[in-house]
């Protein structure tokens, strides 16, 4: 309210940090959640935020998930479940008719197959987004002892969060976003919380959560107290 027209902007440069804010930002979701990724993995970091974003919608949060299907392969049954939920809506940027033998819809199909969703938006509410070059997975957040990309996204607030939504909803009702369901087949709602709870036993995603709640920005965003630098 003191930067009414302006746009505050929190660097998020260390990856626990920008896992924390999606973590956090997740939780403290009251209306909506509506996220864009091109790539969404099912490993520890992808299966920690799924869940983040299943409780929210056991809250009653309205979530829009629009991932570009380039990149689900072995994710269907996860979609098909998180789609099931009354609160949630999978949609799929492009989407392949093959789900297995992907590759051979490019013989057939490569003019649409060929336009991918590079996009990437966490908005909360429409009060709040992280935007910037992480898609989600443990190479994004420093979680593993695998690769690490080096990359940054920012929290964002103010006059530019409506501008994120309208951009959001352009392609969730594009003609290229089609409903999950009609490609990912039925969702075993069980199967997936057992996955959630088997996920947060791991030892690699115990030893990153600690980590990540030793942040200093884990402390701020709870508090509220992120320091935003302020633009036109």
């Amino acid at each position: 309210a003191a930067y009414p027209g302006k746009t505050g902007v929190y660097p998020l440069s260390n990856p626990r940090d920008a896992f924390a804010a999606r973590a956090v930002l997740a939780a403290a979701a009251e209306r909506s959640l509506d996220l864009q990724y091109y790539i969404w993995h099912d490993d520890p970091v992808g299966y920690l935020l799924f869940d983040g974003v299943w409780q929210a919608a056991e809250r009653g949060v309205r979530v829009r998930l629009l991932l570009d299907d380039n990149n689900t392969g072995g994710l269907d049954a996860t979609l098909a479940a998180l789609d099931a939920h009354p609160n949630i809506e999978v949609r799929l940027y492009n989407p392949f008719m093959q789900r297995q033998a992907r590759a051979l819809g490019y013989l057939t199909d490569f003019s649409r197959l060929n336009r991918r969703m590079h996009n990437k938006s966490f908005t909360v509410d429409n009060q709040v987004s992280v935007v910037g070059g992480r898609n989600i997975g443990n190479e994004y957040f420093a979680a593993g002892s695998g690769m690490l990309f080096a990359d940054l996204d920012v929290v964002a607030v103010g006059a530019v969060v409506p501008g994120v939504s309208r951009q959001f909803d352009l392609y969730w009702n594009s003609p290229s976003a089609y409903p999950a369901r009609q490609f990912v087949g039925a969702g075993d709602v069980a199967q997936l919380k057992a996955g959630f709870v088997r996920s947060r036993a791991q030892p690699d995603a115990v030893a990153y959560l600690e980590a990540v709640r030793t942040t200093p920005i884990l402390r701020d965003l709870l508090d509220g107290r992120l320091t935003f630098d302020w633009t036109a």
